[in-house]
């Protein structure tokens, strides 16, 4: 997609009479794989022979097909620019508070624009990522949290939004299949390449191999 695309118009690239209908996509929030700091931890960018605004609209059509209205269409890639630009939101301690944080005066538009896409305001994201609320028998008290626990729980809500959206597809898959809860019949669909081997396997690998192994059973 062109740098800077406000809308993108659905379908561009494949066959008009595959598509269930024409739509414009918002495409706030979405920009080049390189501005995201989510995106930039691994060397591989592209794919050989796979172009990714074509898997963009098969996307698209994808969602068509089972059913999923485009005003939630339009909230689920808002939630996905989100959690893509909360990756880029830093945070540094105030001059008078070496234990509590804040949100980088250069991340300002990152959590501005993560604030409008998700429907919250600004000053209550930054006071929900910088601090951690308790409820005593009497009241609820508020306490800053340093850098690492701010980061932390930007990690935490990035992680939370996108398994949101995951189970609400998943959910709309099974009701465009037909799926009852008292029929133990049901379509599966793993994750092959969950199954990997590197000289160096990280805990977060070990948790996907042992997730696809007990779905394998």
């Amino acid at each position: 997609l062109a740098s800077g695309t406000k809308e993108y118009h659905f379908p561009s690239l494949i066959n008009k009479d595959k598509a269930k209908y024409e739509m414009d996509v918002n495409m706030e929030g979405f920009a080049e794989l390189s501005n995201f700091a989510y995106l930039t931890r691994s060397t591989c960018r592209t794919l050989k022979d796979v172009n990714d605004v074509e898997f963009f609209e098969r996307r698209i059509l994808a969602m068509q097909t089972i059913g999923i209205a485009t005003d939630d269409m339009r909230q689920v890639f808002n939630v996905i620019a989100a959690v893509l630009n909360l990756g880029n939101i830093k945070f540094d301690a105030p001059p008078n508070n070496s234990e509590g944080s804040m949100v980088m005066q250069e991340c300002s538009s990152s959590i501005e624009l993560v604030a409008k896409l998700i429907g919250v305001v600004r000053k209550d994201l930054e006071l929900a990522l910088c601090n951690v609320s308790r409820q005593t028998m009497k009241e609820k008290i508020r306490s800053p949290v340093n850098v690492r626990m701010a980061s932390d729980n930007r990690d935490a809500l990035a992680k939370s939004l996108y398994g949101i959206i995951f189970n609400f597809i998943v959910e709309t898959s099974n009701v465009s299949i037909g799926y009852r809860p008292e029929v133990k019949l049901f379509v599966g669909v793993l994750d092959i390449f969950g199954f990997e081997c590197f000289k160096m396997n990280s805990f977060e690998q070990l948790c996907i191999n042992f997730t696809n192994e007990r779905l394998q059973q």
